[in-house]
């Protein structure tokens, strides 16, 4: 620590976050999450001023159970998420976000706004790889999508191999706790390709 500010690194190697999982789950809209746990990250900056942080999150024998996005239950042998936040007092700046599934790696890049108010606002922007649409019905986020949309996905034996060209959302903290709740206030579109053709959802 030099003139208020702090270089620090943290590195945990697989831990039960089941045993943390009941002073946490206050603070994340999951119902529940477990798995063996991973984290190498590196903060340089000030605390309660501007701030980089660079982290990378290794889960292994997950369960994600978010019911106000996914319809069922997400079990995974391992998800690998990385990035990179600039804080600069007010703004959280995503960059280089990714997250890797045996199905599907993502990449995304966003800002937090106003990470002081009640009110704060995401906005976030992901491109995919090449990924089969039949194995990742499951990860799809189909409460957060128009039900229009939504359930004709849900209910469609499509099949053959999709690429986010760009999936953006803006949204509220009050809307990410609520996703199901809300009429879809939050804006939420999708560029895609499905076997070779492009498709625009709103």
């Amino acid at each position: 620590i030099s003139k208020g500010n702090l270089d620090a690194k943290i590195d945990i190697k697989e831990i039960d976050t089941s045993h943390f999982w009941p002073y946490i789950k206050t603070f994340l809209p999951l119902r529940k999450m477990s798995g063996l746990l991973s984290i190498n990250s590196h903060f340089q900056g000030i605390i309660k001023g501007h701030f980089k942080l660079s982290t990378k999150i290794k889960f292994r024998n997950l369960l994600f159970d978010y019911p106000e996005a996914l319809t069922n239950v997400l079990k995974s042998q391992w998800l690998n998420i990385s990035f990179n936040i600039d804080y600069d007092s007010k703004n959280f700046h995503i960059q280089n976000l990714s997250m890797e599934l045996p199905q599907i790696n993502i990449g995304m890049n966003g800002k937090i706004f106003n990470i002081a108010d009640k009110y704060w606002k995401l906005e976030l922007e992901a491109k995919s790889s090449p990924f089969d649409v039949y194995q990742i019905k499951n990860l799809i986020p189909y409460k957060i999508i128009k039900p229009e949309i939504s359930n004709v996905i849900l209910k469609s034996e499509a099949k053959g191999y999709v690429q986010l060209s760009s999936a953006k959302l803006s949204c509220k903290f009050s809307e990410i706790k609520n996703f199901s709740k809300n009429l879809n206030p939050y804006v939420l579109s999708i560029e895609l390709k499905l076997n070779g053709i492009d498709l625009k959802l709103p």
